[in-house]
């Protein structure tokens, strides 16, 4: 029997039906999470003159030289930061909420994965992967 991928329907095991609904589980959870929140009353707040961020009008302007010669800042929030700023100065707030939003996802997802490639039982795996997206680092 074959199914339009070319892949055979015999070949695809119910265990990968599993990780699959775990992966899905745990990004609905995450959401759900943020929504609730969010209703809350928790909400995310871009500061742009942070201490240890350069500053906004020269990452905007000239974002390659400020992460070059202003290596004492950190470097990688200096390029989000210029990078977001560059794309839409007006709304860098919410493309930065954007940013971490789909970084805190991925980064449950993947905590989810190593814990099941490391042998840990599907519920652990799940419970841990959920309980870290919601503790304050991770928000």
């Amino acid at each position: 029997m074959q199914v339009d991928a070319g892949v055979r329907a015999e070949s695809v095991s119910p265990r990968s039906y599993v990780a699959a609904w775990d992966y899905a589980a745990l990004g609905v959870a995450v959401i759900a999470s943020r929504i609730v929140l969010y209703a809350l009353g928790l909400r995310f707040k871009l500061i742009l003159d942070w201490m240890f961020l350069a500053d906004p009008v020269d990452l905007r302007e000239h974002l390659l030289e400020t992460v070059y010669y202003f290596h004492a800042f950190p470097p990688g929030m200096n390029l989000l930061t210029g990078v977001l700023l560059k794309l839409s100065p007006d709304h860098v707030a919410g493309l930065a909420h954007g940013v971490f939003l789909v970084c805190g996802l991925l980064m449950a997802e993947s905590l989810l994965y190593l814990a099941r490639v490391v042998g840990v039982p599907r519920g652990w795996a799940l419970g841990s992967a959920f309980a870290f997206s919601v503790v304050a680092v991770s928000l």
